[in-house]
């Protein structure tokens, strides 16, 4: 079966790179703003107090960044535990040059054991280990940060970051932040090769962990579909991209307007001497003449025609002198409307485009 694309490859010339961007690109992103706005789901908000970062090396090469939000207003005794563990430490044991020892795929990666980085080691600001504080925090989707334990009140120094949604751990495990940037290398890390234990082939490390200074309090939402968070990720690529799309459109259009204007001259000047076989000189100066553009008293006066568009019905153009003719010229005039008028048309100053073209023609052979 043959399709024929023909229409469509017709209609899309006629159609600018700027409408076409917003065809393919902001009509869709509306829509799609637009029923997030509208669902019924409606997001936890949850106070961001810190931040802590760690600098993820894979296979010996650097990754960039992971950067937690911990919420210090909910779980502040879990959030103190894990703050410390990233920036100053307990007993000397920190973050720094630990491993993400435990990698499932479409689940989570665990990591945090400061001691043995087998994932059997357990350390806290509050002993080997501390209670659970509370399960405000649900994990909702993708992002959360929880401790690692091996049972109820058995929190430690481990933790893990979630690549999805896991509402099964609810009610088990204390989740106590979000990753506010980078999740891209959390899904880099979780599509690492493992062996049989799940452990990553390449060594995944945190190269350095430390604290980012939070000037204000926030809150991110654990919604994903937050309104505000796709506005968010979205508006810097689109103005950037709509700002490209308007100033390439300008130059297109000053372009096309520019060939328009080539060939609307070259049609009028093969229309003014058709016929008359003149080199680009002869040219020129015939087409000055005609246009009274000739210096001197002996050229034509310049004439400013409007073209005027009476209804849909008749589009019949209209010109209009608004300066007086030379005499020969009035007395041709005047004779052309006599006659007219005698044929039973009425006599009045419009006078058609030919007419007026040949009039000036035989004026023009006259000089």
């Amino acid at each position: 079966m043959k399709i024929n694309l023909y229409p469509f490859l017709k209609y899309m010339e006629g159609v600018s790179v700027l409408k076409l961007f917003f065809i393919v690109v902001i009509f869709p992103t509306g829509m799609v703003l637009i029923t997030i706005a509208t669902s019924q789901h409606r997001g936890t908000e949850y106070r961001v107090t810190h931040e802590v970062y760690f600098d993820i090396e894979i296979g010996g090469e650097p990754k960039g960044q992971i950067v937690i939000g911990l919420f210090g207003e909910t779980v502040p005794d879990t959030v103190h535990n894990f703050y410390t563990l990233a920036t100053t430490g307990v007993d000397g044991h920190t973050y720094t040059g630990t491993t993400f020892h435990r990698v499932i795929k479409k689940f989570m990666i665990q990591g945090g054991d400061v001691l043995n980085a087998g994932g059997m080691g357990r350390l806290s600001i509050f002993g080997e280990t501390f209670p659970d504080e509370n399960f405000d925090v649900k994990h909702a989707t993708l992002g959360f940060v929880a401790m690692a334990n091996s049972g109820p009140d058995s929190n430690g120094c481990q933790f893990y970051i979630t690549t999805t949604s896991t509402p099964w751990l609810d009610g088990k495990h204390v989740v106590f932040g979000k990753v506010v940037e980078g999740q891209g290398n959390v899904h880099l890390i979780e599509h690492q090769p493992t062996d049989e234990n799940n452990k990553p082939l390449k060594e995944v490390k945190i190269a350095k962990s430390g604290s980012r200074r939070v000037r204000k309090t926030y809150t991110i939402s654990d919604d994903p579909y937050n309104l505000q968070d796709w506005l968010k990720t979205i508006s810097i690529p689109l103005m950037i991209s709509f700002s490209i799309i308007f100033v390439f459109n300008y130059f297109i259009s000053q372009l096309d307007k520019g060939i328009e204007t080539e060939e609307a001259l070259a049609l009028l000047k093969r229309k003014l001497v058709k016929g008359k076989g003149l080199d680009k000189q002869e040219e020129k100066a015939a087409l000055a003449r005609l246009l009274g553009e000739e210096s001197g008293n002996e050229g034509l006066r310049k004439r400013n025609v409007r073209e005027k568009v009476k209804d849909e019905d008749d589009k019949e153009s209209l010109l209009t002198e608004e300066e007086e003719l030379p005499d020969e010229l009035d007395k041709k005039v005047n004779e052309y409307k006599k006659k007219k008028s005698k044929q039973g048309a009425e006599a009045n100053d419009m006078i058609p485009e030919e007419t007026l073209e040949s009039i000036c023609k035989s004026k023009t052979k006259s000089q």
